[in-house]
Formats: structure tokens, C-alpha cells, sequence
């Protein structure tokens, strides 16, 4: 599994550079790269790694809201859900400067 990963970014990922700077220079018209665009390569895929490894990723991304549900089922080629596009974040990570106020905030609904 190490060494797979370790081939996809030693040898693929400076190929796959390779071949979106390519594409992008010789697919799109002048202004969309001077636009900034340009096209890239998901390697996502190659990068998944093992299940449990893949599924902690997951769960920390959504945890700290980087990722919906659908995100993480789109980066595993699956169908969205209804619902899915909802992002979710502890409260348990604030700044500090406003725990006073949620602390007071919480403490007082009862």
C-alpha cells in the first residue's frame, strides 16, 4: 500500500503535471488562461489509501466542515443524497474570545 502511494506521487503525479499543463495550453483559448484557468487531473483516487485510513480522513474533514456528506460521497464515485450538501462543525472549537458568550448563552436557555 506504501509503495503504491509512494509510486503515485513520485512517478505519476510529475507525469500527470506533464499532461495538464499540456492539455491546458493546447485545449483552451487564450483568454480562459488568461483568466486563470486550466485543467487539472483528480487523483484522488489513486491517493485513497486503506478504508480506515480513507474513513478517519473523511470523518475529521466533515467534522471540522471542510466536507458535506456528498462531498465524500462524491470522492467515492457514489450518488448524492438528499440532505447531503449540509455542512456541520463542532462548537466545541471556538474562539476564545467567545466562549464567555456561549458559555452565558447556554448556561441562561433553561
Amino acid at each position: 500500500e506504501q509503495n503504491a502511494l509512494e509510486y503515485v506521487t513520485g512517478k505519476l503525479h510529475p507525469l500527470v503535471v506533464q499532461y495538464e499543463e499540456e492539455y491546458s495550453y493546447k485545449l483552451l483559448p487564450g483568454m480562459d488562461i488568461d483568466r486563470g484557468l486550466w485543467i487539472t487531473i483528480n487523483m484522488m483516487a489513486e491517493l485513497r489509501g486503506d478504508n480506515p485510513s480513507r474513513a478517519a480522513w473523511y470523518s475529521k474533514m466533515r467534522e471540522i466542515g471542510v466536507f458535506s456528506v456528498n462531498d465524500i460521497r462524491e470522492l467515492e464515485d457514489m450518488t448524492d443524497v438528499p440532505g447531503g450538501n449540509e455542512r456541520y462543525a463542532s462548537l466545541n472549537f471556538i474562539p476564545l474570545e467567545n466562549f464567555r458568550e456561549l458559555s452565558i448563552s447556554r448556561n441562561t436557555r433553561r
